[in-house]
């Protein structure tokens, strides 16, 4: 279910609004231009992108939309579909659990622990750190 506050309710009720193959909801501008809603609610200028801080890409409400860098935006991504560990920024190494992080590009070592969640904690220390407000543990 899409979900926006009620003070944005009129200024985008009277657009046909549908949810794309990514989960977006948008809606066509032209034949060849479309409209994001979180962008419309937020006015995202260019050069920028709209954060859904829950990660739920149809929860349109102000209070987990924001506007931020690619680069900040990339700081929220979730765990990759391929992690084995199913902790973010945890792998098995042999015998033991590594953490890592990346930062700008580059992937960080923060050491080998003999368990997973020892990794893990690593992990979520080090992505205060250096994510913020951006960090995501899951």
């Amino acid at each position: 279910m899409v979900e926006i506050d009620v003070d944005d309710l009129e200024s985008v009720s009277g657009f046909p609004w549908r949810i794309d193959a990514k989960g977006y909801v948008i809606r066509s501008v032209s034949w060849t231009k479309i409209q994001h809603l979180h962008r419309l609610i937020t006015n995202a200028p260019d050069g920028y992108v709209v954060d859904h801080i829950n990660g739920n890409k149809l929860d349109n409400r102000r209070e987990n939309l924001r506007v931020c860098t690619v680069a900040q935006n990339l700081r929220n991504r979730r765990r990759a579909k391929s992690n084995k560990s199913g902790l973010k920024g945890v792998y098995l190494d042999k015998t033991r659990w590594r953490a890592q992080i990346r930062i700008d590009g580059r992937k960080i070592c923060l050491g080998s622990f003999p368990t997973a969640d020892l990794a893990h904690e690593a992990y979520k220390f080090a992505a205060r750190e250096y994510h913020g407000e951006f960090a995501r543990f899951e």
